[in-house]
């Protein structure tokens, strides 16, 4: 019998106990590691030594019907593929891919053929073996020569990147249940967390499917998404020019419009995932990042969890949100909503919580803030300044006292986004685009009606903004409210002040000061949507009108309200517990937290009924002109819809002995035998950035532009040889990416040092 020992020591057997028990967890380990590595190798390997299958079709064998087939040609195994079609076409035609599997017909991309092009290649995903293959549809003059599919490698890449994420997240679960972090969390912890995940998939329910839902400006958006994922396969970063746009003549999107969230779905596409997928798992992120922070900052501003569970579920659920999502497909502005709560939620703390360290704090959320909207929505970004100052104002004394660190706050926040800022200001002076002169809207027609404030359900076609409410009536419009949870809201503050003001005053008087600023500026951010808001007197003054011709529509001021809706949905659920009963104060949350999920679940029921399936697998699917929407980056003059030619033009004269474009980088092989100058026109708008050299010579030409800014290069007399036509970032924007690089640093060292500081601080006492 072994004898027990008393000090506190395990004794030799217990010793050597402990250290068998040691190496068998690291045997375990080590052996898991093995087998995960094997099992990725494995696949990394079948996709590499795997034969890629061609599949070519000429003349009469060319799997093309104008009208559904009864016979099954050109069965494919799943997998992704490159389809390459060579045709002929006296006018534009579009063609529907077409695939029948064993439950039946599958359409997918709308494949544009221009009149002008003769070859047309785009992607194809089958996610399981199919009985056949074909294009559908077509006009009469269209005939296809010939047709050839090519197996590529995108679906193997995807396959092995899910394993790895599957092997990292069981690793990962793993390692947590070891160590019990899981049950280490309070209770309260780990209802958040379930709560958050939650709200995000609630969210995000129209899109599990495999097709997208139909959206106002979703071509624009996901082709963003497609010419970052192009642009950093070519090398580019951070990308700028994006050529894939208006049948690769380019279009600066990327210096015009914020993306730097973007890169996320755009790495993804470059791994291979098809560009709905990317852009599925894109609004996912977004719904969870939103519900995170709504919950963060309500919960700091409030201390319950609970409470702010609940205004995150309304927030994140809010109609107008949604609208966004699945009616107008507003990426910037829906990503723009994610911010917003950190943005007055650092305001409100620099006020209310005047510490050294929450100083700190609120200088690094208000940064974030504001960078997040800068580089999400440049308009989201001019309405969250323009109620910042209102809000500020409204402190008076404090935000006197407060400006010194605004003001540094700015700074930051403008060095940070220095890489983008000097881009687009430049662009903004130099260029002559659509949006410096654009027209506007008279917002003064698009105010709303106190109906649509309280609207919960809609039942309309899915009218936004092409008829003025005020003028057409209410009856098409959709859900652009605040809707009638966060009215109900207002009305619980109201009343809760009116008739217990004395009660709630005596607990804390800062607290109600407080929140009746926040009160005021949610009647001001509501009446600013209405129609009765005096927008005609605002916009007939010259200078602040044409600052405002790009809102185009008022509601737009709806997503500041329902952020200061949440931060008094704060004061409103913390004041129940002074003058009702526990089960009361939950009932009312509760009903709020129902009527924000009748109108959610409803508007969502109804746009997954309404809505075609849309299914776009990659760039062969959208038509690139009419991706730019209004074009409000195009040069003035532009006619989206002329530019078909994708060979170069040259003079009577000069002549083109070869011409390719790869990788953004034209390439021309030419003669001028002419005494003069000549020009060559080449597909592409003549933005500034683009340069034309001889990369033997190093000679530069100089390059002009027709009278559709078509970009036009001038080659000397008598000159022969190779030029090529890129675009280049001036030296001036590396210089401010670099900038915002090392500020970025500096921050976030400066962040740490003072973390660190005050750890052995915390330590030492």
């Amino acid at each position: 019998m072994p004898v027990p020992v008393l000090d506190g020591t395990l004794g030799e057997d217990g010793r050597m106990g402990e250290k068998m028990k040691f190496l068998k967890e690291k045997w375990k380990i080590a052996a898991l590691g093995a087998a995960e590595l094997l099992l990725f190798f494995a696949c990394v390997w079948a996709q590499v030594s795997g034969g890629r299958e061609t599949y070519a079709f000429t003349g009469g064998e060319v799997p093309f019907y104008r009208e559904e087939p009864t016979e099954a040609h050109a069965p494919l195994a799943r997998g992704s593929y490159r389809v390459t079609v060579v045709y002929e076409a006296g006018e534009e035609s579009v063609s529907r891919v077409a695939v029948k599997t064993s439950h039946g017909t599958d359409y997918r991309d709308n494949i544009l053929f221009l009149q002008e092009a003769q070859e047309k290649s785009f992607e194809l995903r089958l996610s399981e073996n199919t009985e056949s293959f074909y294009l559908l549809g077509g006009s009469k003059t269209f005939q296809v020569k010939s047709m050839t599919l090519e197996e590529t490698g995108q679906a193997g890449r995807v396959d092995c990147f899910l394993l790895l994420g599957v092997m990292a997240l069981a690793d990962l679960l793993i390692y947590w249940h070891r160590r019990g972090w899981w049950e280490k969390l309070s209770e309260e912890k780990k209802n958040a967390a379930l709560g958050i995940a939650f709200i995000a998939v609630a969210a995000t329910v129209p899109l599990f499917t495999d097709y997208l839902l139909e959206g106002s400006d979703l071509s624009f958006h996901i082709m963003r998404i497609e010419g970052l994922a192009e642009g950093l396969g070519r090398g580019d970063f951070p990308v700028k020019m994006q050529p894939l746009w208006l049948n690769d003549y380019g279009y600066p999107v990327s210096v015009m419009y914020g993306d730097l969230l973007l890169y996320i779905p755009a790495v993804l596409r470059l791994i291979g995932f098809p560009l709905q997928t990317v852009y599925k798992i894109y609004v996912f992120l977004i719904n969870l990042l939103t519900a995170a922070a709504v919950f963060y900052c309500s919960k700091r501003m409030s201390g319950n969890y609970r409470n702010s569970l609940a205004i995150a579920f309304m927030y994140t659920l809010a109609g107008y949100r949604l609208t966004n999502i699945y009616h107008r497909a507003a990426l910037g502005e829906f990503t723009a909503m994610a911010f917003f709560p950190l943005v007055f939620f650092g305001l409100w703390q620099l006020f209310w919580r005047d510490g050294k360290k929450e100083r700190r704090e609120s200088i690094v959320i208000l940064m974030a803030g504001y960078t997040g909207i800068l580089q999400s929505h440049l308009l989201s970004f001019e309405i969250a300044v323009f109620f910042s100052l209102f809000y500020c104002l409204m402190h008076g004394r404090k935000f006197l006292r407060q400006f010194k660190t605004l003001v540094v706050t700015g700074i930051a926040t403008i060095l940070l986004n220095l890489g983008w800022l000097v881009p687009m200001l430049e662009y903004m002076r130099t260029q002559d685009m659509r949006i410096v002169g654009n027209a506007g809207y008279e917002l003064q027609d698009f105010g709303l009606f106190f109906p649509q404030l309280f609207q919960i359900f809609t039942f309309s076609g899915g009218n936004f903004g092409y008829a003025a409410p005020v003028t057409y009536g209410i009856g098409d419009e959709i859900l652009v409210g605040v809707g009638i949870s966060w009215i109900f809201v207002l009305l619980l503050y109201v009343w809760e002040h009116l008739v217990h003001g004395k009660r709630i005053a005596e607990k804390s008087g800062a607290e109600r000061q407080a929140s009746v600023r926040i009160f005021l500026m949610l009647l001001l951010s509501i009446s600013v949507t209405c129609y009765f808001f005096p927008w005609g007197i605002i916009q007939a003054i010259p200078e602040i009108g044409s600052l405002l011709t790009p809102y185009q529509f008022v509601c737009r001021f709806t997503a500041v309200a329902l952020v200061f809706g949440a931060m008094l949905a704060v004061y409103a659920f913390r004041s129940l517990d002074r003058i009702v009963s526990a089960g009361t104060k939950r009932g009312i949350i509760l009903t709020l937290c129902l009527l924000t999920f009748l109108g959610s679940a409803h508007y969502m029921e109804k746009r997954i009924s309404e809505c075609e399936p849309l299914r776009i697998a990659g760039v062969g699917g959208i038509d690139t002109r009419g991706a730019v929407l209004n074009g409000e980056y195009l040069l003035k003059n532009t006619y989206e819809l002329s530019v078909n030619n994708v060979e170069p033009w040259a003079e009577e004269g000069c002549i083109i002995d070869d011409y390719s474009k790869e990788d953004g980088v034209m390439t021309v092989c030419f003669r001028n035998t002419k005494e003069t100058e000549a020009c060559i026109k080449l597909p592409f708008f003549a933005y500034l950035g683009y340069r034309a050299v001889d990369p033997r010579s190093g000679y530069g030409f100089f390059i002009s532009r027709d009278y559709q800014n078509v970009g036009m290069v001038v080659v000397p007399a008598g000159y022969e040889g190779v030029m090529q036509v890129y675009f280049e970032e001036p030296a001036a924007w590396r210089v401010a990416e670099g900038i915002s690089l090392l500020a970025f640093a500096a921050l976030a060292g400066g962040f740490l040092y003072v973390r660190r500081k005050e750890k052995r601080m915390m330590r030492k006492e």
